[in-house]
């Protein structure tokens, strides 16, 4: 996962502003957004594209992280997948709103410095719930660096977040089939 991170937080430090403030709010927003997709995904029965969605929750955090200057921390994380029995959707949505949940009851300004350390139980959350659907959480998360790799964009400080490209043709499609 180390090669993955920084792979991360490489494309963050390319396509984002330098000296980025943590916004809260935002944050919460994105993770927020991610957990509907990985519900929505679970509705439509499509496990590969809900896995995505759950890399992509990944992804949001480890930015998060960056963000709050914690990003050696979560580099030298080792994530462990061990037991971790999530047998259906509810379960998992449910878990994952517990997490974001417990992200936002601690966003407020004098507590950042606490905030690395939830982002990552979130990414663990996400690393046993990709492994307990019988998916590679690091072949998994390699789709998705790929495809975030492969977009173009920029910046939208009027919005406060980087935009993809539209009808962008050459995006590297993400098989999650791969890590099944």
């Amino acid at each position: 996962m180390k090669e993955l991170f920084e792979r991360i937080i490489a494309w963050h430090e390319k396509n984002l502003p330098a000296g980025l403030p943590y916004e809260p709010l935002p944050q919460i927003g994105f993770l927020s957004e991610e957990l509907h997709e990985v519900n929505k995904e679970f509705i439509k029965g499509d496990i590969d594209a809900a896995v995505g969605e759950i890399t992509d929750l990944i992804v949001f955090s480890v930015n998060a992280i960056v963000l709050l200057k914690g990003d050696k921390e979560i580099i030298e994380q080792r994530f462990f997948y061990g037991d971790y029995p999530v047998h259906d959707k509810v379960t998992i949505i449910g878990i994952l709103n517990y997490r974001i949940f417990k992200i936002n009851d601690i966003s407020v300004p004098e507590h950042k410095r606490f905030n690395p350390w939830r982002y990552k139980d979130l990414i663990e959350s996400c690393v046993k719930i990709i492994f307990s659907l019988g998916y590679s959480p690091e072949l998994a998360l390699e789709e998705t660096v790929k495809k975030i790799e492969s977009r173009r964009g920029a910046w939208d400080s009027s919005i406060g977040k980087w935009v993809k490209e539209k009808n962008q043709m050459d995006v590297y499609k993400p098989d999650y089939s791969l890590a099944n």
